[in-house]
C-alpha cells in the first residue's frame, strides 16, 4: 500500500477474511524469528516512510512503519 488509508483497507479486508498479515518494514531482518505457521500475506510498509512528527524539544519522534533505521538515525542526526 502507498497510503495510510490503502494499508487501512488491505488490513481491514484481509483480516476480515481471516488472512494471515505479516507486515515488512524496511525489509532488513527477514531472517529474524521463526518461520510463519500458517499461510498469510506479506504487507510491504515501505512506501510508508515519512516522518509524522518531530518536536525536538521533546525528544519524541512519531514515524510511519516503513521508515528504516538509517533513514531515521538521518533525521535524528
Amino acid at each position: 500500500p502507498e497510503t495510510l488509508d490503502a494499508l487501512c483497507d488491505c488490513v481491514s479486508t484481509r483480516a476480515a477474511a481471516g488472512t494471515a498479515l505479516f507486515p515488512q518494514g524496511g525489509r532488513t531482518a527477514l531472517d529474524y524469528g521463526g518461520p510463519p505457521r500458517c499461510a498469510g500475506v506479506a504487507i510491504d510498509t515501505r512506501p510508508l516512510r515519512r516522518v509524522i512528527d518531530y518536536p525536538a524539544a521533546d525528544m519524541t519522534i512519531t514515524v510511519e512503519a516503513g521508515i528504516t533505521l538509517s533513514a531515521l538515525q538521518s533525521v535524528l542526526a
